[in-house]
């Protein structure tokens, strides 16, 4: 008996449990394999999708860096998504050369589209989107945006930038601004709802609220550009001191090459406007005797006088709406000429006009009517009338030539005494001297 192996039977239940692990064992097998090659083809899916990312946003910046070159840049927040847009909240641009304090633009959203074939064949974008920009122009961001020491600055600091922008930081020249930059956008360019601040030197301080729309900003001297606009609560002069505009709106298509510019009828509601020496920059010595011989030139000149290549400026028409105008503070003192004190309302429809080498022809008759005219100051008022209607030729004629076709008064109340045409005669014997 030694060296017999005995061999049990194997029961029934016991070959079936065999199996069972056997196949568990299998299965688990089976199971590791499929989850490892998921997680490899996810792996690889998101190597592809970070490195198409990390293109996406490299192209983006890419872009973005030659646009806003000229500034010194704050970002609140970027967003890459959703595919083919591009959302920055948050934007502050202001002049590289300029002090902390002159920035030119804050804007709530900036929204840009793009078509990831056309960014990557041409790093251009499609569309430029707006909303809430305030916009401030005064000398010191003008001077420094626009002049060769832009070009020279040679380094750039763009401050608390989203980490998605970083290859901004990277810009080594400051440039100045060109609309040529614009150029980056095929698509549509708009603003809504933003605000204005104008604050030069030749100019009154202006303020108002915009919207903004070009359908195609073409540079590229392709196709006419159609571009709208609407100015509302138009405030003149520091704290509106000059009167507002209620609106103004208007449409405008630009040749290619900007030989001409057509302007669809303009509409001007409701100017309320007070004219004072205030609003105007004091001249020169030497400015006002350029001014006379400009003067001179343009009244005695006809078009085929002034050849050259400037734009041709073509107005459809002209509409104004409940106007109110006056004119005061014009005494004649220092270098101000002697007008008398004028107030007047009109409402009137201009037609066409184009304006050319310096120089408005029209051709079409004329007839605005002036309401609740007043000449004189308050206190020493020497003509008034409920109307004044006035005949023209053409606009021209009346700027070229001082040519009036008809005048009618209607209830005209004259007062003359030393006091009231004191500054008419002033102003009479100037222009005598």
């Amino acid at each position: 008996m030694l060296g017999t192996r005995i061999v049990r039977p194997v029961s029934e239940a016991e070959s079936v449990n065999t199996s069972t692990t056997t196949s568990r064992r299998g299965l688990r097998r089976r199971l590791s394999r499929i989850t490892f090659r998921l997680l490899l083809l996810l792996l690889i899916v998101s190597t592809a999708v970070l490195i198409l990312y990390a293109n996406r946003v490299h192209l983006i910046n890419q872009t973005l860096a030659y646009l806003i070159a000229p500034f010194r840049v704050q970002v609140g927040e970027i967003d890459f998504f959703p595919f083919g847009q591009v959302r920055i909240s948050d934007l502050t641009l202001t002049p590289k050369d300029a002090p902390d304090d002159s920035a030119l633009a804050w804007i709530s959203e900036a929204r840009i589209t793009y078509r990831l074939s056309e960014l990557r064949a041409t790093n251009r974008f499609d569309d430029l989107s707006l909303f809430g920009a305030h916009v401030r122009l005064n000398q010191k961001n003008l001077e420094t945006l626009f002049s060769p020491k832009a070009s020279e600055s040679g380094e750039s600091h763009p401050e608390n930038l989203s980490s998605d922008l970083k290859d901004l930081k990277d810009l080594k020249e400051a440039e100045p601004f060109l609309l040529s930059r614009l150029a980056v956008f095929t698509g549509s360019l708009s603003a809504e709802n933003g605000r204005i601040q104008i604050d030069l030197d030749a100019l009154p301080p202006l303020e108002t609220e915009w919207d903004f729309h070009c359908e195609h900003f073409d540079l590229e001297g392709i196709r006419p550009t159609t571009l709208s606009w609407t100015l509302r609560n138009l405030r003149v002069g520091r704290d509106a001191s000059g009167g507002q505009i209620a609106l103004l709106s208007g449409k405008a298509s630009l040749a290619p090459d900007l030989s001409q510019v057509e302007i669809e009828p303009l509409l001007i509601r409701s100017p309320n406007l007070r004219i004072t020496p205030e609003l105007f920059p004091r001249a020169s010595s030497s400015e006002p005797q350029a001014q006379k011989t400009q003067q001179g030139q343009l009244t005695h000149s006809t078009l085929s006088d002034h050849p050259g290549k400037s734009p041709t400026i073509l107005l459809r028409g002209l509409q104004i709406e409940d106007a109110r105008l006056a004119l005061t503070g014009f005494d004649g003192k220092g270098s101000l000429p002697s007008l008398p004190d004028l107030s007047f309302a009109v409402s009137a429809t201009f037609p066409e006009i184009r304006f050319q080498n310096g120089l408005i022809s029209d051709g079409q008759p004329l007839s605005p009517d002036f309401t609740s005219v007043h000449a004189g100051s308050e206190s020493h008022e020497f003509f008034s009338s409920d109307r004044v209607h006035l005949r023209l030729h053409s606009l021209s004629d009346l700027i070229h030539r001082q040519q009036i076709a008809e005048l009618r008064i209607a209830d005209p109340t004259l007062l003359a005494s030393d006091e009231s045409i004191a500054r008419l005669l002033s102003s009479t014997k100037n222009e005598k001297n």
